[in-house]
């Protein structure tokens, strides 16, 4: 795939599921995101994301991540440096089986890696969380 797509053209899936161009339905945008979902009580969630993912922005994931923290539910982001959308490579793979197989065996499970910076938005640090932000190559 090329360049950004662009999510208020009309056959765009973004658009096609708030039911028009996201520049005009502020609120139908607003009610459809997960952010508004975000809960304590939440599953643990390891996000994977490309950082040049030309479908959906990599800032979403990184939104996601800290929203889920600072409400104290149990998140982690895999950055996958240089990657697109989807075929993450095998590394990725095996970090996302070793996250379920220690949730499901353990409850936990705590990334190594350098944090990646949260969005602009967001001032402190996380209050809690399962694991820190991480880069990785495919």
């Amino acid at each position: 795939l090329g360049g950004r797509a662009d999510p208020n053209e009309a056959r765009a899936a973004p658009s096609q599921l708030i039911g028009g161009p996201l520049d005009q339905r502020p609120d139908a945008c607003r009610s459809a995101s997960p952010l508004r979902f975000v809960s304590p009580d939440d599953a643990a969630m390891l996000l994977v994301h490309g950082t040049r993912d030309p479908l959906v922005p990599f800032e979403q994931s990184v939104e996601l991540h800290y929203a889920l923290l600072d409400a104290g539910a149990p998140a982690g982001l895999l950055a996958v440096q240089g990657a697109g959308h989807g075929r993450l490579g095998e590394r990725v793979n095996e970090l996302c089986y070793e996250f379920l197989r220690s949730r499901l065996t353990q409850g936990d499970f705590v990334l190594r890696y350098e944090p990646i910076p949260g969005p602009k938005w967001r001032q402190q640090p996380p209050n809690t969380g399962m694991s820190v932000a991480a880069d990785v190559t495919p």
